[in-house]
């Protein structure tokens, strides 16, 4: 079973804004789960260049919400006051932080905008940089085109339905801690979502999704405008149920020459030792 919404490949991808919770120095790893449960979700994204069609070579820098709408390195900040333990594996409430538009460059709208107009602007980062409340990396990771990453559907939260972050970079190295360092700015800024169908679908399947935020009432999801080949995923089903594992692929198309604003300063704040440790940091190359 699959959807299929990806039509176009003519049109430069529009930038959306990379959020609040944008870290840098993230691990290069193609598995980005790190025990997160719910629907296994395996990414698959191509990059041409819109100038030649063809295929670009980019790091892809990439991070998601929890199956309960928690951000690693900021569950206190996506923790609502009445989850007292602090467990990133409890249910969000629909009251959760991310119901103010994470950005005031733009205001999510179905009008005719610019390709760039959805970028973050560099002289208004402020609600874009916020400081890494804790050092837990799950659901975040880069890897290198021709790019296939795993990981889960990611979860819902207030004025935001489920979506998956991304920044490209066509510069970039492994550290000897098994992070990325750019090389450069982005190219693109975006954010992959899920269409409505999956997502009810995704929902029945359990309780806590019962009420999710649907694309429609998603605040960027508007954005892109019609037909949403510019942002949203062809999902397939690998099994005869949802919950066995999605795939979810999208073309991604890029003007090579655009610098995206990076916004913001913070890096990731893992124990490289412990992480080595237990096992948590692949080996990688830079044919990854």
């Amino acid at each position: 079973r699959s959807s299929c919404s990806n039509d176009s490949t003519c049109l430069v991808t529009r930038e959306i804004t990379q959020g609040p919770y944008h870290i840098l120095g993230e691990i290069v790893r193609q598995n980005i789960t790190e025990g997160q449960a719910r629907i296994p979700l395996e990414v698959s994204v191509d990059f041409i260049d819109i100038s030649s069609f063809d295929p670009v070579q980019v790091w892809v820098d990439a991070w998601h919400a929890n199956a309960t709408g928690y951000y690693a390195g900021y569950i206190a900040e996506t923790g609502v006051s009445g989850n007292l333990s602090g467990d990133a594996s409890a249910p969000i409430p629909s009251s959760a932080s991310g119901s103010d538009p994470p950005t005031q460059t733009v205001v999510a709208t179905s009008a005719c905008l610019g390709a760039s107009d959805g970028a973050d602007s560099p002289s208004a980062p402020q609600a874009l940089n916020q400081a890494v409340d804790d050092n837990s990396t799950f659901l975040r990771g880069v890897w290198q085109t021709d790019l296939t990453m795993y990981s889960i559907v990611p979860g819902w939260y207030s004025g935001r339905a489920q979506h998956f972050h991304i920044k490209a970079y066509p510069e970039g190295y492994i550290a000897a801690n098994s992070t990325f360092v750019t090389g450069g700015s982005a190219v693109h800024t975006g954010q992959f979502f899920f269409d409505q169908d999956t997502l009810d679908a995704v929902a029945a399947n359990y309780i806590s999704w019962s009420d999710s935020v649907s694309n429609d009432d998603d605040m960027w999801y508007p954005y892109p405008g019609p037909p949403k080949y510019f942002c949203r995923m062809d999902i397939t089903w690998v099994g005869d149920d949802i919950t066995d594992e999605l795939i979810g692929s999208i073309t991604v198309p890029l003007n090579v020459t655009y610098e995206n604003p990076e916004v913001s300063t913070q890096y990731a704040a893992f124990d490289a030792e412990e992480y080595e440790a237990e096992g948590l940091l692949p080996e990688a190359s830079l044919s990854a």
